[in-house]
């Protein structure tokens, strides 16, 4: 045994410091009744393996092995496996025939030095109820289950299956990625992505959706980041359960967790986070308590720039348009009718978004715009991206966007103020021409404010210069910059979005200082609301847009 544990007090349901303390624990029991067969264990979890006539005395050793360390044989959770009727003697412990799952496939045995060994079985079995969760939902929306629905319940699942696994245990990249390909095979076929098309970067997928990605967990990104937050998160009581003065003392007595706790930080500091300075500071227990997620972001933006570097203008752009506060909203649950989207909406902005074909146009063939009027059709090739569509103005589609985010925006604001939101009112200040903003209201000020709505399509063509186009935002500013010349007399807030859901900075600064007023409590789910709100008229606005000009895949 490594030292001794006080066994007066316990951990907490979950702690993800059971894992290794548990097994520490009761090693010299395992040592004891490994007299009578063959011991395996799995955490807290104890296996005892022997021959059918030894069942009685192998029984009766247990619960004496256990008492010393503080433990006790709960006989409504054990039960004998045989395919025989045994002897169980006075124990009292029930006989099943069915033999668990986890006796199926082999197991470490405990070490009789108490070594610490970790399993590689619960990751085994997070991956197959993930597989299972997948062709769940693909029953489901076979039955019926709208596809938005079953992405939002599969980000979820995918999200918290394996935290107490990342905290307990150190995993493999090679384990991590294969956790992250189910993700992925599994998500595409909700999303009916055939594995021929062109891909965009596996990286996207788990990049946040401020970040520019589709917002799945992601083990490779997370995984030793909840190792080191669990374990620094539950130092004290470690300290107190271990009788030590302090961390070092600790990490000194359990050398199994500092090899840990260094092969954690060696694989991390390969990925370009730099670890060692935080941890230091969170085992003398003066880190912030949100240790995971600042020891995932070094990670996450690593990852961000190896794809901004690595991928082609046409994925950069994508992503740094659908990147900042509320640009991914769409995505999130559904919080008021107007949220849910069509699975042919749901499938259509989601190929925008990760740059993605949405019209099938295939190569040397000349598919045909069918946006028209009543005097000309267009006919201009289409792009399979979608990107003349969405910049070809005949038709007044354009136009019906625009004026769809409008009505949306004036009617978030109208539930906010107080004063009446009117909608293109032709201003005094302006005499020499017919220019009119789309919304005015009353501030708390009492002073008149004018909003101006533009949807801008940032595209390689449209950002010219590469130092443009590495920057986010670019087009918003410039548009932005537009619309303070065109209404230069008038106190205007241009509200510009780009196609793919970044808002720029005068709508963001609008949508926030129009909730001034609100409860502080709620302040903060009022504009995420009105984010969500906004990207999902964006994005219904958008597939309207696309379905006019051709047949959409999907």
């Amino acid at each position: 045994m490594v030292h001794q544990i006080a066994a007066s007090g316990g951990l907490d349901q979950g702690d993800p410091s059971s894992a290794i303390l548990a097994p520490l624990a009761v090693v010299t029991a395992h040592e004891v009744i490994s007299a009578h067969g063959r011991v395996f264990a799995e955490v807290d979890d104890t296996y005892l393996v022997m021959r059918s006539d030894k069942v009685k005395v192998g029984l009766e050793a247990v619960a004496p092995a256990f008492s010393p360390a503080g433990g006790n044989v709960k006989v409504s959770k054990s039960s004998v496996w045989c395919n025989t009727a045994v002897d169980t003697g006075a124990s009292g412990i029930p006989q099943v025939s069915a033999l668990p799952d986890i006796l199926k496939q082999p197991l470490p045995t405990v070490s009789p030095g108490g070594e610490l060994q970790f399993s590689a079985h619960p990751c085994e079995r997070i991956r197959a109820n993930r597989m299972q969760m997948f062709n769940r939902l693909g029953e489901l929306r076979e039955a019926g289950l709208p596809l938005q629905t079953a992405l939002v319940l599969a980000r979820f699942a995918t999200a918290g299956d394996a935290t107490y696994l990342t905290q307990c245990q150190v995993l493999s990249d090679a384990q991590s990625a294969g956790l992250d390909e189910i993700t992925i095979v599994g998500t595409q076929a909700l999303l009916k992505i055939s594995p021929q098309e062109p891909q965009a970067p596996i990286g996207r997928w788990f990049l946040p959706w401020k970040a520019g990605g589709m917002g799945f967990q992601s083990l490779l990104h997370a995984a030793h980041a909840n190792f080191l937050a669990g374990w620094v998160r539950d130092m004290p009581k470690i300290i107190t359960q271990t009788r030590q003065p302090n961390s070092d003392a600790v990490l000194e007595r359990i050398p199994a967790l500092q090899i840990c706790l260094q092969k954690v930080v060696e694989e991390r500091t390969a990925k370009g986070a730099d670890d060692i300075p935080a941890l230091s500071a969170a085992l003398d227990f003066e880190g912030t308590p949100k240790l995971a997620s600042h020891w995932r972001s070094a990670v996450l933006a690593r990852s961000r720039t190896l794809l901004e570097s690595g991928g082609t203008a046409e994925h950069t752009v994508a992503m740094r348009a659908s990147s900042g506060s509320g640009a991914g909203a769409w995505m999130a649950v559904p919080t008021k009718p107007s949220h849910f989207l069509s699975d042919q909406e749901v499938l259509t902005a989601t190929r925008l978004r990760l740059c993605m074909d949405v019209f099938d146009v295939p190569p040397g063939v000349h598919v045909a715009c069918l946006h028209h009027n009543q005097q000309t059709a267009c006919g201009a090739a289409l792009d399979a991206d979608g990107t003349h569509a969405l910049l070809c103005r005949l038709g007044g589609h354009v136009v019906r966007r625009h004026n769809k985010l409008r009505d949306t925006l004036a009617d978030i604001l109208g539930d906010v103020l107080e004063s009446t939101v009117h909608i293109e009112q032709h201003p005094a200040e302006v005499t020499e021409d017919e220019r009119r903003p789309d919304i005015s209201f009353i501030d708390y000020r009492g002073m008149r404010q004018w909003i101006d709505v533009a949807v801008v399509t940032p595209h390689p063509r449209s950002l010219p210069g590469q130092a443009t186009l590495m920057r986010t935002g670019a087009l918003c500013e410039t548009m932005e910059a537009t619309k303070r010349r065109k209404y230069n007399m008038l106190s205007i807030s241009p509200a510009v979005m780009e196609h793919l859901g970044h808002l720029g900075q005068g709508l963001c600064t609008l949508l926030r200082s129009v909730h001034r007023d609100v409860d502080p409590a709620r302040r903060s789910r009022m504009v995420d609301l009105a984010y969500q709100t906004m990207a999902v008229s964006l994005q219904r606005a958008n597939v309207t847009l696309l379905a006019a000009a051709g047949a959409l895949k999907g």
